[in-house]
Formats: structure tokens, sequence, C-alpha cells
């Protein structure tokens, strides 16, 4: 499990965040640290094909989580940017050079 803690860009809008997983990484979560906001991309750096990764935002801190549809990279339902509340998680897999959702996670009830 990886621990991600998005900090706080210093005023300049919302933090900026590439999370890079290493082979065999299968959770990572995320805290955002920003006012804000995190904005996070999925990095293909050291991802290996097959590979399974459920990202869950723990915390929000101060802004809203989201993470950045990008075609070809990271490739979200409806192409579009996914906004996660404390609790929520979506899940991915890299095929083909691209980190796909197979699934959302809603703690809502």
């Amino acid at each position: 499990q990886l621990n991600h803690a998005v900090v706080d860009s210093g005023g300049a809008g919302a933090a900026v965040y590439s999370l890079v997983v290493d082979p065999g990484d299968s959770v990572a979560t995320l805290d955002c640290l920003d006012a804000d906001g995190c904005e996070v991309t999925l990095s293909e750096t050291n991802a290996v094909p097959g590979q399974r990764l459920v990202i869950l935002c723990t915390a929000a801190t101060a802004g809203a989580t989201t993470l950045k549809h990008s075609a070809g990279v990271v490739n979200l339902y409806n192409s579009a940017d996914r906004v996660l509340p404390i609790g929520d998680a979506i899940e991915v897999v890299y095929i083909a050079s691209t980190w796909s959702q197979i699934g959302n996670y809603d703690s809502a009830p």
C-alpha cells in the first residue's frame, strides 16, 4: 500500500501530483492538503501489464481530490475526470500501455 499526501501548492491553484506506482503495488491512498484542491494524474512509469490498482481517497484535509482523465494514459469512465470524496475509490488495470478504469467504489449509502 502506498500512502500519498498531496502537499499545498502555496496559493498557486490546485496542487498537481503524479501518482507513480511500483510493480506489485495494488492500493494507493490519497490525502489532499491543498485548499484549492488536488489534481492527480496516474503515471505509466514502472507499471506492468495486468497490474491492478485501487486508488482510495482517505482524506481531503482541505480541497477536493480529482483523478484526471488523460486519453491514452488514463482512461476513466465517460472520458471524464473523477472527483473522489473521502472514502471513495476507483480501480484501474494497466493494459496495452494504458491505465483503464474497471471499478468505481462509492462510500455513500
